[in-house]
């Protein structure tokens, strides 16, 4: 596994740990670094076009003294599998029309299988494995791997959480 360059440091800053994780077995250019400092906590996650295509990153991070638990494991989205059972009922919607029109209603079975589509992305999806940092201010800084990560996921919260909470 490649590091990363640690992120820029503050002044008299001292990493403690920095660690690299792949959130897709299919996509492995794309990488979410987490660095824990002396000072603050950074996840690092590329930015992708159209969920493939790199086009930079977003830097999120936080004072150590605002974190105030440290969770790792997957975690599923409510939000995904809303959205993922409503594209499922305006899927059935779509197919129950133009089984009810008849043959010549192709764009009902069109929009059927298009929502269907989006139902299953959405159920994939639905899932993340990683570290979630969980600060004050109600914010959740997640540093996302794939399950195939989850002992080095291990050990690195057992190294943040040393760090964070001794």
């Amino acid at each position: 596994m490649t590091i990363a360059m640690p992120p820029a440091l503050l002044a008299g800053e001292v990493v403690r740990y920095h660690g690299q994780f792949t959130p897709r077995t299919f996509m492995t250019h794309a990488k979410t670094t987490v660095t824990v400092t002396d000072r603050r906590v950074i996840v690092h996650d590329p930015h992708l076009l159209f969920g493939i295509f790199r086009h930079g990153f977003i830097q999120h991070e936080a004072p150590l003294r605002h974190v105030s638990r440290l969770s790792l494991g997957t975690k599923a989205s409510g939000r995904r599998m809303f959205y993922g059972a409503v594209s499922i009922v305006l899927a059935l919607m779509f197919f129950a029309t133009a089984a009810s029109l008849g043959v010549s209603s192709g764009l009902g079975l069109l929009l059927g299988l298009v929502f269907l589509g989006i139902a299953v992305f959405m159920f994939i999806t639905a899932n993340t494995t990683g570290i979630f940092f969980d600060t004050t201010g109600g914010g959740v800084l997640v540093a996302a791997g794939n399950k195939s990560e989850l002992p080095e996921m291990h050990r690195a919260g057992f190294e943040i959480g040393q760090l964070l909470f001794s």
